[in-house]
């Protein structure tokens, strides 16, 4: 199959387009490489993930519309799974305008071109923001009355509708994925298990929001790319038309504690970190309600976060992340 992966230089992206160049499929990685965190770290991803892979790069701003018109008139990809996205839910408001650009105008555009060009299928990042606080738990797909905490939560949700509203009149199927704290080697410096590895290593400082009692569904990238390749499998036997939104998750929720726990060492627990008040943008928990997602596709058998944070702290202390990691971790406020 024929698959175009935006934010292909981001952690989820690059990750699925080695993983599908390994199922045998063709691949046109996109991405802007664009400033929230270190570019390094994107065009390392490139180097290191993509092109050992033989993976297509395309570096490319998906809000130009005439750009991305072209990029899908000559590869005709049989599926468009569009993950990028501006990230990051703590956002001052004169940043708000970026999220409008690059969460709103580039979805449109990308989801626009994907129904001008009948692409069959389209799959696209929604996020476990989409609940905010307010949702039972877990999150189910079927909660009503959503309300997100974050303007970052509100552009997923914002998503999820555009693509409902036009997707039935047309020739493609569409599937958002609401992803639960994914986490791994390669991952985003901003996120709270990459930070304690820096803070291990004295390459920075990790402060903790809170006490450590919030809990998060952790789930590891190798599961999530296999999942999200279930997804594209299953949604391309669907009719026309077709739209759904599905949890990317593990329903294994996990507490800070244990994260700092697992990263630092026993012995080295919260008491020994600096904190501050929580953060009102950050929800309590995020627990991902698991029965539709294994309605879809066979069970998975998830990595736990033990294995993972191994997994990741092995990368981690390998040369080429030594040397890079505390500039990675500086480019982004946390």
């Amino acid at each position: 199959m024929k698959i175009i992966v935006t934010g292909g230089a981001g952690f989820i992206g690059s990750s699925l387009s080695k993983y599908l160049a390994m199922m045998g499929h063709e691949v046109l990685a996109v991405d802007s490489i664009t400033s929230y965190y270190s570019q390094s770290l994107k065009e390392q991803r490139v180097e290191s993930i993509l092109r050992p892979a033989d993976v297509s790069f395309q570096k490319l701003a998906l809000e130009d519309e005439i750009g991305f018109q072209k990029v899908i008139s000559k590869f005709a990809p049989e599926t468009v799974i569009h993950l990028a996205a501006q990230p990051g839910v703590r956002i001052p408001v004169e940043s708000s305008a970026i999220y409008v650009r690059d969460n709103l105008d580039a979805f449109s555009n990308v989801l626009i071109n994907v129904i001008r060009n009948e692409v069959p299928n389209f799959l696209f990042a929604s996020s476990s923001s989409v609940y905010g606080n307010n949702s039972r738990i877990p999150y189910s797909e079927d909660e009503l009355g959503l309300s997100p905490v974050s303007f970052y939560g509100a552009t997923k949700l914002c998503n999820e509708i555009l693509c409902r509203s036009l997707i039935s009149r047309t020739k493609t199927r569409a599937r958002g994925l609401r992803f639960f704290t994914v986490y791994g080697p390669w991952g985003r410096p901003d996120m709270a298990y990459f930070r304690l590895a820096g803070h291990k290593l004295g390459k920075s400082k990790f402060v903790l929001n809170g006490d450590g009692s919030t809990l998060r569904d952790f789930t590891y990238i190798d599961d999530v790319t296999r999942m999200i390749e279930g997804m594209m499998t299953e949604v391309s036997h669907r009719d026309s038309g077709f739209f759904d939104v599905t949890n990317i998750g593990g329903g294994q929720p996990r507490s800070m504690n244990e994260l700092i726990d697992l990263v630092l060492g026993e012995g080295n627990s919260s008491r020994s970190l600096s904190k501050q008040s929580n953060n009102p943008l950050d929800v309590n928990a995020t627990v991902a309600n698991v029965t539709y997602q294994k309605s879809l596709i066979s069970t998975i058998p998830y990595i736990s976060l033990e294995d993972g944070i191994s997994n990741f702290m092995e990368w981690v202390v390998s040369e080429q992340v030594l040397e890079n990691i505390g500039d990675w971790i500086d480019s982004v406020d946390p």
